[in-house]
């Protein structure tokens, strides 16, 4: 099982559940995502490596990172399935849940 986007991405890192985190690095990159995204992400990084998991940054200038722009910029690989999750169909109240500071006000 895998997800993207923020709101599900997030989520999933909360809940201990992402094997690899995938990101690409503008996500990351603070003169493009503002200080408040770089933190944010820098955490779930942080957080998925403390669980055992791995993070992976992926250059926009290479193929594999934009295809990964493709899926919104930000991916995650799953341990186990979440269905809950999966049937959730508003990916901003997971972001305002999760990621409040990402939320444009």
């Amino acid at each position: 099982r895998a997800f993207y986007g923020p709101g599900h991405v997030l989520a999933a890192v909360e809940a201990g559940a992402v094997e690899t985190l995938l990101v690409l690095d503008e996500v990351v990159r603070p003169a493009k995502a503002g200080i408040a995204a770089r933190m944010r992400w820098s955490r779930a990084v942080s957080d998925v490596e403390a669980a055992g998991g791995a993070a992976l940054v992926f250059s926009s200038c290479h193929e594999s990172g934009k295809q990964l722009a493709q899926l919104s910029g930000v991916a995650a690989v799953l341990r186990y399935p979440m269905p809950e999750l999966e049937e959730e169909d508003d990916p901003q109240r997971l972001l305002r849940e999760y990621a409040p500071e990402l939320v444009a006000s």
